[in-house]
């Protein structure tokens, strides 16, 4: 697996990303060598610092902690020998995984707080760096990857470069930091920096009431893109010819279910253009976007599709939106998942939005949607 890090992720690209390093959420910086000094100062970690240990880790994390077994003794023996500088062997990770909520990412990040020399911090951010993959459970549990993410590690921090970025990242956060942890912060990239900080979470059950569907990501040089291109050609010619939004329904059956899969299709990368930015080789696939589209029925009174060369300008896209403007997706409070802003500053100002907003809600689902309020900060950095 480690070839395929060294594929995916060149030493170059590594560097240049981490070369944009920018400190994001102080508190975690400031809690970070507090807890390394915790495991620092002991001698020998007892069931005792074992408790205490894995509770402060998980406030890193969005999960509430609970012990999976009673291999107490067992993993006590592991954690004392990875302390001393002994790397744990699939099995002896698998069995701190089955204590430790039966989570891999819990584990390396309390290894790393016992020994942060040694252990890097393995989560859902570092897995679709390294991959370009969806971090499912499966994926990022495999302790087998996690250990030739040790090895991508030690063969990034013994390039020559790697002293001038160690040392871009320590004048931000303030302290000195191990290897590990250097390349831990220099691959986060994510969603957020591309889209903004501020949005909403529904429920998937919210989602499959109202129809939504995954979108079907196609890379443009395969087969398939290209045949299903080739049959859309007939249809786009047609469809380029309407003027009226009711000249849509003349389009037999067949076509109108072609062009509705056609709605659903987005490119797995491509340019990502935002205002005045364009990002090129943006993987779209990362986003696991679900899609709500209108249905297309025989009394349309707006567009399945409009042309691109029919999309010049802002004052036409709005016209277009204007056309479906009175289509919208509706949801309550108890189809909420999370909220979320941009940082601390925020959450005072929504929860006194909420309790004002037309006195709409009673004091318990106040209660719940605040507890469900997270922040981009915290998202970028604890989850």
């Amino acid at each position: 697996m480690i070839d395929s890090f060294k594929q995916n992720i060149t030493v170059d690209k590594f560097f240049r990303d981490g070369n944009g390093f920018k400190i994001q959420r102080q508190s975690d910086h400031i809690s970070y060598p507090e807890f390394l000094r915790y495991f620092s100062d002991l001698e020998t970690i007892t069931r005792h610092n074992l408790v205490v240990g894995i509770n402060f880790t998980y406030g890193w994390m969005p999960t509430i902690f609970d012990f999976r077994s009673d291999r107490f003794d067992e993993a006590l023996d592991i954690l004392n020998r990875a302390k001393k500088g002994n790397k744990p062997t699939i099995d002896e990770l698998n069995l701190l995984k089955g204590l430790l909520n039966n989570s891999l990412v819990g584990t390396t990040k309390l290894l790393h707080f016992i020994n942060p020399d040694k252990f890097a911090i393995w989560d859902s951010r570092v897995y679709r760096y390294l991959t370009g993959k969806e971090p499912y459970e499966k994926r990022i549990g495999d302790s087998e990857a996690y250990l030739a993410y040790l090895e991508f590690c030690a063969h990034l921090t013994t390039q020559k470069e790697f002293k001038s970025l160690q040392e871009i990242v320590e004048k931000q956060v303030g302290y000195s930091m191990t290897p590990l942890r250097i390349v831990e912060l220099s691959e986060l990239k994510d969603h957020i920096e591309k889209y903004g900080k501020y949005g909403i979470g529904l429920t998937k059950e919210w989602a499959f009431r109202n129809g939504l569907n995954p979108v079907m990501y196609v890379n443009e040089t395969s087969h398939f893109t290209d045949n299903f291109i080739k049959a859309l050609d007939g249809i786009y010619l047609m469809v380029n010819k309407l003027v009226d939004a009711k000249d849509s329904a003349n389009l037999s059956n067949d076509y109108m279910n072609v062009l509705n899969t056609y709605r659903y299709l987005k490119n797995y990368q491509g340019e990502l253009k935002r205002e005045k930015e364009i990002i090129p080789n943006y993987r779209f696939a990362d986003e696991r976007e679900w899609r709500y589209v209108p249905p297309i029925s025989e009394k349309l009174n707006y567009r399945p599709f409009i042309p691109i060369s029919r999309i010049r300008t802002k004052e036409e896209k709005r016209k277009y939106n204007q056309e479906i403007d009175h289509l919208r997706l509706s949801f309550q409070p108890d189809d909420i998942n999370y909220l979320v802003v941009e940082s601390d500053k925020d959450i005072t100002p929504l929860i006194r939005h909420l309790r004002q907003v037309k006195n709409r809600f009673d004091p318990d689902t106040i209660e719940r949607l605040s507890s469900r309020i997270l922040t981009s900060e915290q998202i970028k950095n604890d989850i």
